[in-house]
C-alpha cells in the first residue's frame, strides 16, 4: 500500500459503528468550541502584545502574548486530543480510518509540546490550531439533518467549505512555511541545526500533506453516489448526512 494512500485512509476501510460515531462527533461538538474560543482569545492577546524585536515571518504576530489566555488554550487542546486519542484507541470503529488519525494525533501530541523548548512557539502553535475551527463545522454539518433544519445545514455546508480552503489549503502551509522560519532561526542562534524547529517543519510537511490530499478527494475526485462531501475529514469520519436519501441532500 502506498504511503500516501495509508496517510489518507489508513489501508481498508474501518467498518463504521453509526452509534460510536455519533456520541464520537457530539464529544467533538462540544469540546472544540471550547479550544476554539480559547484560542481566539489568545491570538486576540497576540495582536495587542508588544511587537517583536525580531520577527521571523511576515505570517506572524508578536510570538509572546505575555496573558493567561496561551496556558488556557494550551491545556484546553492538550485535554481534547488526549481525551479524543484514547477514545479512538478504545473504540475504533467510531471512525472510518483510526490508524492514520491516531497518527496525526501522535504528531499533534509531540508538537504540542515544543513549548517546553522555546517559549517563542506561543503564537505559531495557536495559529496552528485555527484549523480545529473547520473540524467543527465539518462535524457539525454532517449531523445536521438536511430533511429537519436545511437553512442550519447549509450554513455549516459553506462554512466548511469556505474554512477548508482558507485554513487547510492557504493557511496551513503558511504555518509551515513558519516552521521553517523557527528551524532557520534555533539553528543559527544553537550553532545545531538539530532541534526543535527541526521536527515542527517536517511534522507540519505531513500534516499539510495529508491535507492536500484531502482536499484533492474533497474537490476533485468524484465519490461513487457523485457527492464531493462524502469524503473523510482530518479526523476520519464518514459523513453520514450525505447517507440520506437523495431528496435530503443539498
Amino acid at each position: 500500500m502506498a504511503m500516501s494512500d495509508y496517510l489518507k485512509k489508513g489501508g481498508e476501510a474501518n467498518k463504521l459503528n453509526p452509534l460510536q460515531n455519533k456520541y464520537h462527533d457530539y464529544y467533538n461538538i462540544v469540546a472544540l468550541p471550547i479550544v476554539c474560543i480559547s484560542n481566539v482569545a489568545h491570538l486576540y492577546s497576540c495582536a495587542y502584545a508588544k511587537p517583536d524585536p525580531d520577527p521571523l515571518t511576515f505570517f506572524s504576530l508578536t510570538r509572546m502574548s505575555e496573558s493567561i489566555t496561551f496556558d488556557i488554550v494550551w491545556w484546553c487542546f492538550l485535554l481534547y486530543i488526549l481525551i479524543d486519542t484514547i477514545w479512538i484507541t478504545l473504540y475504533p470503529h467510531c471512525v472510518v480510518a483510526p490508524n492514520p488519525i491516531l497518527i496525526h494525533h501522535f504528531l499533534l501530541i509531540l508538537g504540542w509540546l515544543v513549548i517546553f523548548d522555546w517559549p517563542g512557539y506561543e503564537f505559531y502553535m495557536s495559529a496552528s490550531l485555527l484549523v480545529e475551527i473547520n473540524t467543527f463545522f465539518l462535524i457539525a454539518k454532517r449531523q445536521i439533518s438536511c430533511k429537519y433544519n436545511p437553512n442550519l445545514f447549509k450554513l455549516f455546508y459553506y462554512f466548511d467549505h469556505i474554512s477548508w480552503c482558507i485554513i487547510r489549503v492557504i493557511g496551513m502551509p503558511c504555518m509551515n512555511y513558519n516552521g521553517y522560519c523557527i528551524w532557520r532561526y534555533l539553528s543559527d542562534d544553537r550553532g545545531n541545526f538539530l532541534n526543535s524547529g527541526m521536527y515542527v517543519f517536517l511534522a507540519g510537511c505531513l500534516i499539510t500533506y495529508q491535507n492536500l490530499m484531502w482536499t484533492r478527494d474533497k474537490y476533485l475526485k468524484k465519490s461513487k453516489s457523485n457527492d464531493d462531501d462524502d469524503d473523510d475529514d482530518d479526523d476520519g469520519d464518514v459523513d453520514i448526512v450525505n447517507r440520506k436519501k437523495k431528496a435530503t441532500r443539498l
